[in-house]
């Protein structure tokens, strides 16, 4: 028998311990072996092993192999109560050598297994958490990567972001320079392909059969003098990836057919093989040319174009988001003063400049711009100086073309689209001569030519806008003008045949002489300095807010009222947007305006420039109660102001009392 001082210690055991004697008998069960199989030990206690194992209450058993081996041994058990234990057994001998106990060691490894368990299932959270993260970060660098502020760019974003994530054909058209690449880019990392190889072939920079091998690859002996073994094309090597075709525009018709082939079958056939091999690959082509006109023309097939137009997504060009034209600036500018370890500064004047240039080379034109400005400055910050003269020319061409604003003659704009016509007009007469008196719009397939002589003899002087004329209106036009005294200017918009009827028949030599015309391929920016007038307020704005370091909005009311306000220069719009940044007030309000700027809106005065489109007769008043209003503000009485206007003060308060707008 054991002791029992033995039998106290082995009670406070955290194992359960279980012995037996050379015969099998158990003699002792601690107390934590109840706790862990559930059964009191009187239950164990006397009887044998193998009686205990056939009775259920645990199995299997290691007392037999032990005493036969002589050895420890140690198995997994499962007890009666379900519990899996691991039970290591060891033999106890006596003076003579020979085995007296057996005492087995037991670790209930339920719990173990359990925290075993959890710990692998929060591994496998915590590696799913680490992926989404990976992913959200590598979405985050990759949105970064695409600078933009304009409307029309979130547009382009949020459709391809809607795309990305499907495994659909893309096809991205726009100018070159727009940045295809990097929105290709961005659609690849969103993708469920992002882990996969992405691919990029330049289909016009490549003779179509290089192209061919280069796309689909070879066997041994394809052509003379090939290398003597296979060679993998780029659709194997991206598979399960994406192919990005650029300038797909340029691939040979021969070429085309098979590249449809890996859109409807998803496979290929290397150069020289009859074997068909299967590939996974998202296609997405890019192209600055005009796809459907060269598939009307017979140089791109009508089926392959169809499949790769699943979704189309347009990059506009820059000169068409003059609102980008800054945030990019300053993006690049990041880029290379980390790029080459300096510390190049943009300068507002600087910026001004860059917006009104065109970028006909798009971003690819502004970032080498940029990059060249950041290396070549000797000074830390940029100056207009530092432009390539390029640049600086091409600014000065756009004022050239706004001084053209001065002419008496009938100005005639050839677009292709009457509908975007107005918003240039509306810049042009803000930056003309008359930009002083007001802006009509008027349609003239709503408006009689008598209609049109009444408005000619109302003695207005500011500037008329009339959409859609043909040659004989415009004939008409001239009459109307040349009889008229007034100092009325007139821009007409026409379309292309028109434009070329005026310039290639000979009884319209005289009309030529008498128009001046202008070919409008380009927005016509806004006053005060060639960029939009709203892009640079907004520009202004944000700029100031950073360099005081001022939290505040500017509301669209006080935006509106800032553009359209007769600014002399930039200088003065710049100067305004300072002193409301200053005013360091949560929200622009219209008592923070300047008084000269604040006193025209807050007695709900007519703005100088407006631009309306209603029934002639209507428009005819709303003219002459402007031009009267401006010349009694200006003049300071009824007499005077009539004066001015070559009327009687009699017909002057005609007028008034007929407007209800003054008092006799």
């Amino acid at each position: 028998m054991l002791l029992k001082e033995l039998q106290s210690a082995l009670d406070f055991s955290y194992d359960g311990i279980y012995i037996t004697d050379r015969n099998g008998i158990t003699v002792y069960v601690n107390n934590s072996y109840e706790r862990i199989t559930g059964i009191r030990r009187s239950e164990f206690v006397g009887r044998h092993i193998q009686e205990l194992e056939k009775s259920g209450m645990f199995s299997p058993i290691i007392t037999p192999f032990i005493l036969e081996k002589k050895t420890p041994i140690t198995i997994n058990q499962i007890m009666k109560n379900g519990k899996k234990v691991v039970i290591t057994g060891n033999p106890v001998f006596d003076e003579k050598g020979k085995i007296s106990f057996v005492v087995t060691n037991v670790r209930d490894v339920t719990k173990i297994e359990t925290l075993s368990a959890e710990i692998a299932r929060h591994k496998e959270l915590n590696s799913e958490y680490l992926n989404k993260l990976t992913q959200l970060k590598k979405e985050k660098e990759i949105s970064e990567s695409i600078v933009f502020r304009s409307s029309i760019m979130k547009n382009v974003i949020s459709l391809a972001s809607k795309v990305a994530k499907l495994d659909t054909t893309v096809l991205i058209t726009g100018e070159t320079g727009v940045g295809k690449e990097v929105l290709v880019n961005y659609l690849h990392h969103l993708s469920d392909r992002m882990n996969k190889r992405i691919v990029t072939v330049n289909c016009g920079a490549l003779a179509p059969n290089l192209l061919e091998t280069e796309l689909f690859g070879y066997v041994k002996g394809a052509f003379t003098g090939a290398i003597c073994k296979n060679k993998l094309g780029l659709f194997e090597v991206a598979d399960k990836g994406t192919v990005f075709l650029d300038e797909i525009g340029d691939m040979p018709l021969g070429l085309q057919v098979k590249i449809l082939r890996v859109l409807q079958e998803g496979e290929i056939k290397r150069v020289g093989s009859t074997d068909t091999i299967k590939v996974d690959v998202r296609i997405i082509g890019a192209t600055n040319k005009d796809l459907y006109q060269m598939v009307a023309d017979g140089k791109f097939r009508k089926d392959l174009f169809y499949r790769l137009n699943v979704v189309n997504i347009e990059i506009p060009p820059l000169r068409n988001r003059t609102d980008d034209i800054a945030p990019l600036a300053y993006h690049f500018c990041k880029y290379f003063n980390n790029k080459y370890q300096l510390n190049r500064k943009l300068t507002t004047d600087l910026v001004d400049v860059l917006m009104e240039y065109s970028w006909p080379g798009n971003v690819r034109e502004l970032q080498n711009t940029m990059e060249k400005l950041v290396v070549l400055s000797s000074e830390n910050e940029l100056s207009i100086q530092d432009l390539p003269k390029t640049i600086r020319e091409g600014t000065s061409e756009l004022h050239s073309k706004d001084e053209k604003l001065t002419t008496d003659k009938l100005i005639v704009i050839e677009v292709e689209n009457h509908d975007d016509i107005e918003v240039a007009v509306k810049n042009m007469h803000k930056i003309s001569d008359k930009r002083n008196y007001p802006l009509l719009i008027i349609d003239s397939q709503k408006t009689s030519l008598q209609e049109m002589q009444t408005l000619f003899n109302s003695k207005s002087g500011g500037t008329i806008y009339i959409s859609q004329v043909n040659v004989e209106a415009l004939t008409i036009l001239i009459e109307l003008l040349n009889a008229s005294r007034n100092s009325m200017r007139i821009i007409c918009s026409v379309n292309r045949n028109v434009m070329n009827s005026i310039k290639e028949k000979k009884k319209y030599e005289r009309l030529l002489k008498s128009i001046e015309m202008i070919k409008l391929s380009l927005p016509v920016h806004n006053h005060p300095n060639g960029s939009d007038i709203t892009t640079q307020i907004k520009y202004y704005f944000d700029y100031f807010c950073n360099k005081y370091n001022i939290q505040s909005e500017l509301p669209t009311t006080i935006q509106v009222i800032l553009a359209n306000h007769p600014w002399q220069d930039k200088d003065e719009l710049k100067g305004v947007v300072e002193s409301l940044v200053l005013k360091n007030a949560k929200e622009i309000e219209l008592y923070h305006l300047p008084e000269n700027i604040y006193d025209i809106y807050s007695k709900n005065q007519v703005p100088i420039a407006v631009n309306c489109i209603m029934p002639l007769k209507e428009a005819v008043k709303l003219l002459e109660e402007q031009l009267i209003e401006m010349a009694i503000k200006k003049h300071g009485s009824k007499r005077k102001a009539a004066m001015k206007l070559g009327m009687s003060p009699s017909a002057v308060l005609r007028k008034l009392e007929k407007h209800k707008k003054y008092d006799k």
